[in-house]
């Protein structure tokens, strides 16, 4: 009876609103999806919106027309209760039915409650049958028998840069023949890195178990090789060792980093690289350019801070100096390294500053910009 006196109500100010919208000056219409809401909270039980369903990622409309994602409110969970992404590629949700963590630090042991952890990343060290091959193929790797050399490289470079930090504790032991292979993989990683686009790339392995609270970050070893956690599908077992990551956090945006490269068609006249990389006001963007583009018409070669002294484009930006945009706003120095906060919603866009006059004459630009770029939502 209660709610529908309550849905009555507001049906009847969501009428009296209508009615006004005509009368609205512009001013005003920035208060009217305000309204709307209080009024749909009010029909849901005076609950925030966020709140009623899971699935609140509602699409919204950038400047430039082109959909962008909102960040879902974060997924309110148990006390117990915790996601796990095991090494299969499976995923699994329930509580667990333990409500602390032990973790042995090189400092102490801790206790953690569970209900403070917002993710869970076992070590090498919870991974003994991993650690025991990485063992074998570096030892593999002074083989004397050139194949068994070879086929240990081959399967040590197919773990990419998950192993980054365990070679660097490697020693070669005076064999000059590991100790070049060794460094041969190193340099492949290296290259790689340049190469990946990271914000799909889990992070290289360390020894100890990292476990992130709501206060402070632990490294150690977790004292349970096994959980039990009752999920939707009954009660499971789950092996420390099967465990790729675990986390108490899902519905939000994460952290994003991404690399590109760009060049004369990037003038911003021309092609804007887009980096696909979608925020909102507010958020966080870091961004770090090396290269030189050669510029033809003055035989000059500019880094990404530009050559202010040969001209400008729109009277401030110098010629080859690298600009960022959010959606269709306005164009912001880069140079070789800046941290913003984004002033809109949109798309993140970079270019090349450059003169209209020197982009369809004919002149060649040869050169590139290497750009990576941070995203941290707020």
């Amino acid at each position: 009876m209660k709610f529908f006196l309550r849905l009555w109500c507001c049906t009847f100010a969501l009428c009296g609103t209508l009615f006004c919208i005509p009368q609205l000056s512009a001013q005003d219409e920035g208060n009217l999806r305000d309204i709307f809401r209080g009024i749909g909270e009010q029909i849901a039980g005076g609950l925030p919106l966020d709140s009623v369903s899971e699935e609140s990622g509602d699409a919204a409309v950038q400047d430039d027309g082109a959909p962008i994602e909102l960040p879902r409110s974060v997924i309110k969970v148990k006390p117990n209760e915790i996601r796990l992404h095991l090494n299969d590629g499976s995923v699994v949700t329930g509580e667990l039915a333990i409500s602390e963590l032990l973790v042995t630090t090189e400092f102490g042991p801790l206790t953690v409650p569970v209900s403070r952890v917002k993710s869970v990343r076992p070590g090498l060290k919870s991974y003994p049958v991993l650690l025991e091959k990485l063992g074998q193929l570096v030892q593999q790797l002074g083989d004397e028998a050139y194949e068994k050399r070879e086929q240990a490289q081959k399967e040590l470079m197919g773990y990419g840069l998950s192993i980054k930090n365990y070679l660097s504790t490697v020693e070669d032991e005076g064999d000059s023949e590991l100790k070049r292979r060794l460094e041969t993989i190193q340099k492949g990683l290296e290259e790689l890195q340049d190469l990946e686009d990271d914000s799909d790339v889990d992070p290289p392995w360390i020894f100890g178990d990292t476990v992130v609270t709501d206060d402070f970050t632990i490294v150690g070893k977790i004292q349970s090789d096994e959980f039990a956690l009752a999920s939707k599908y009954g009660d499971l077992k789950i092996q420390l060792a099967d465990v790729k990551f675990g986390t108490r956090q899902w519905g939000t945006r994460d952290a994003i980093s991404r690399n590109l490269t760009m060049n004369a068609q990037n003038f911003v006249q021309r092609t804007p690289a887009s980096t696909k990389i979608r925020v909102q006001r507010g958020d966080e963007l870091s961004i770090k350019v090396d290269g030189t583009l050669y510029l033809g018409p003055w035989d000059e070669t500019a880094t990404p801070d530009g050559l202010a002294d040969y001209g400008t484009y729109m009277g401030k930006f110098p010629i080859g100096a690298v600009l960022v945009r959010v959606g269709k706003g306005d164009w912001q120095l880069v140079g070789r390294e800046q941290t913003l906060t984004a002033p809109r919603d949109g798309t993140v866009e970079l270019s090349i500053a450059m003169m209209d006059n020197f982009i369809n004459n004919g002149y060649e630009f040869p050169g590139e910009y290497k750009v990576r770029l941070k995203f941290e939502p707020r």
